[in-house]
Formats: C-alpha cells, sequence, structure tokens
C-alpha cells in the first residue's frame, strides 16, 4: 500500500510538473506575444493591454504554486518529513516575481515541534502558502515570517510580513484567497484570525488542538 501511494504521489508530481506547468508557461507566453502584438497596433489601448499584463501575472502566479506542491509531493517531504521541513523547503524554492524585489521569508520553529495528522499538516501548508503568495503578490512584502510553536497538546502557526496591510472591514481584491484559508482551517478544526493595519502589515494566525493519538 505505502508503495502504492508514494507511486501515485510521484505520478501526480510529474503530472503536475511535466504537464499542467509547463501548459502555463505556453499560456503565458501567448499571452505576452499578444500584449505585445496589441502595443504595436493599439498602442492607445492601454486598458486592454493592462488586462492581458494582469491575466500573465497570474498565470505565473499559479504556475509558481503548481511546482512548488510539484516539488513536495515529489520529495515525499511533508509526509515523511513534517510541516517545518516541507516549509523550510517551501521558502527557499520562493521566486521573486520578475518586476519586484527579493522576498525573504524566515521560517522559525520551536524546538521538538511535533508531528501532526496528515489532514491538519497538509492543510496548514497549504494556508501558509496562500498567505505567503498573497503577501508577495498583492502587499508588496519585503520580509516574511513563518512561526510555528507550540504548548501541551496544542500548535499554534503564524505567518507575519511587513507589507500594505489592509482594513479589516474591507477586505482588498484577495480576499477571496482569505474565504479559502478560512475554510481549510475549518476543515481541520483550526481557529483562523487576521490581524491587519494598513501600512503595517498582516498577520495570519493558525490555532489547532494536536491530539498526539492521532498522529
Amino acid at each position: 500500500m505505502e508503495e502504492a501511494r508514494d507511486g501515485e504521489r510521484r505520478r501526480l508530481s510529474r503530472q503536475l510538473h511535466d504537464e499542467v506547468a509547463q501548459q502555463l508557461v505556453i499560456a503565458s507566453i501567448k499571452l505576452s506575444r499578444i500584449a505585445k502584438k496589441l502595443l504595436e497596433l493599439y498602442p492607445e489601448n492601454t486598458a486592454l493591454i493592462s488586462a492581458i499584463v494582469v491575466a500573465q501575472e497570474l498565470i505565473l502566479t499559479n504556475h509558481q504554486s503548481l511546482r512548488q506542491m510539484a516539488h513536495v509531493l515529489h520529495s515525499g517531504i511533508l509526509e515523511h518529513f513534517g510541516l517545518p521541513a516541507a516549509l523550510r523547503k517551501f521558502g527557499s524554492d520562493i521566486e521573486a516575481p520578475a518586476d519586484a524585489e527579493t522576498v525573504e521569508v524566515n521560517l522559525e520553529v520551536s524546538d521538538n515541534f511535533p508531528r501532526l495528522r496528515p489532514a491538519a499538516e497538509i492543510g496548514i501548508y497549504r494556508i501558509v502558502q496562500e498567505a505567503v503568495t498573497n503577501a508577495m503578490k498583492h502587499a508588496n512584502a519585503k520580509t516574511i515570517l513563518i512561526r510555528l510553536a507550540h504548548s501541551g497538546h496544542s500548535v499554534e502557526v503564524i505567518v507575519r510580513d511587513d507589507g500594505r496591510g489592509f482594513e479589516i472591514n474591507n477586505l482588498p481584491p484577495v480576499g477571496i484567497g482569505f474565504a479559502s484559508m478560512r475554510e481549510r482551517a475549518d476543515i481541520i478544526g483550526a481557529r483562523f484570525a487576521i490581524n491587519s493595519t494598513p501600512g503595517a502589515g498582516t498577520e495570519i494566525t493558525i490555532e489547532l488542538a494536536n491530539d498526539p493519538h492521532e498522529n
């Protein structure tokens, strides 16, 4: 069963990396050529060209996300080595967008951070991935901190950035990403909180009870 599961994971990793991710790259190249042609033919139509550039950026963001997930699946790092190792690999693999400065991602892990049940590790990994991507792409963050801590039978995960921040009661266009994060937290039975101030960055907190008998 373990061999079959490992084989399926590697097959999915190859499919994501070799097929889906490559198709996204091709789509991005085609959009770039279209934008260049439109700029030559209709230089005054800046709104349409800008819309194409935004679409291209979304494709590149999803391409990077797929690549990162493919690496995690292929190595089995999350399953075999746990959340700290997977997030450390995720942070080291991040590449800043071509039009942005390099983003520094720091990971702090408390001593003897425990293994969590598989569903919880996957859910937290995806929430952190979404939070970091938002901070890079939408908040212009220069530094992002990921902190993993535990106390007794509970764990706390914090993602803090030094980006532009926003009014909590006036969620930005990336609010749909926050909805997805909340949903993932609900699925694994975690408490999810967002704290943000315009000009002072954003902090996302995940709190989860960890029953050692469920690992």
